[in-house]
């Protein structure tokens, strides 16, 4: 099952289960195989000596150094975390630290490497597929593989088509938005010309989308958001407003190491 716990606090749910349970197959395991928070080699390397050793490096603190209070998603998730140290390995050794996640670092360079950064951002990419069936399917596009439950019908798109789907009159049960919400890391990676960089939206843009259009009585929108506070205000208080819709639920996507 892939959810390995549930309490008042909140539900624990398996990624790596939900989707061996709906491809019917194992998943690649080398893909969940994280070990250590993310560091540059140096920095990993730096942490192993440093527990080998027992000395701890001294580092420079930053001026006006403040201490801030945990981000709402971290501080909504403590009471659950307690309950479930049974699910999590031991903390990181210092063999963890030196090998630093190797084994899945290589599968995603490995993968961007082969595939070219418009193609991963889908740019002008529309695609729809249906299930009648009362079987899991899985179909083959453009020479991608997608798994399909039974009755199910789904149609992706990229901004641009929107107003065509708005005219022919189609509405939807779900819809899922992945928006690219404006970051500056992502600005930066794009100014000097990096590899797999991709455009953003500025969030006046997004509120000209035609998504009320689009929807039906109990059509639920799943709309992903960046941890900015700007972003999620504007999130909460312009574009549901705006686009008809009554907020639901938060869910929270919390890495952590197993």
């Amino acid at each position: 099952m892939s959810i390995l716990h549930k309490s008042e606090a909140g539900y624990f749910i398996c990624h790596r289960n939900l989707s061996e349970e709906m491809c019917g197959r194992p998943y690649n395991r080398n893909l969940f195989d994280i070990r250590t928070p993310f560091l540059k080699d140096q920095e990993a390397a730096s942490v192993a000596q440093e527990m080998e050793s027992g000395v701890t490096k001294k580092r420079k603190r930053k001026k006006n150094h403040e201490v801030k209070p945990l981000p709402l998603e971290e501080s909504s998730v403590l009471e659950l975390l307690s309950e479930l140290s049974s699910f999590f390995k031991p903390p990181p050794s210092p063999l963890d630290f030196t090998v630093n996640n190797t084994p899945a670092r290589n599968m995603v360079t490995k993968f961007l490497s082969s595939v070219p950064g418009l193609k991963i951002q889908d740019t002008n990419f529309q695609m729809s597929c249906v299930n009648s069936s009362e079987q899991i399917i899985e179909k083959d596009i453009d020479g991608e593989t997608f798994i399909l439950p039974p009755h199910s019908q789904f149609y992706k798109s990229d901004i641009g088509y929107l107003e065509t789907l708005v005219k022919s009159g189609r509405t939807f049960s779900l819809i899922v938005m992945d928006p690219s919400w404006t970051n500056r890391f992502v600005k930066r990676k794009r100014h000097a010309g990096g590899p797999n960089s991709y455009q953003s939206m500025d969030n006046d843009i997004l509120a000209t989308l035609p998504i009320s259009k689009l929807c039906t009585q109990g059509t639920l929108v799943v709309v992903w958001c960046t941890n900015s506070k700007t972003h999620l205000d504007y999130l909460s208080n312009t574009l549901l407003p705006l686009w008809n819709l009554t907020y639901v639920a938060t869910w929270f996507w919390i890495k952590m190491l197993k």
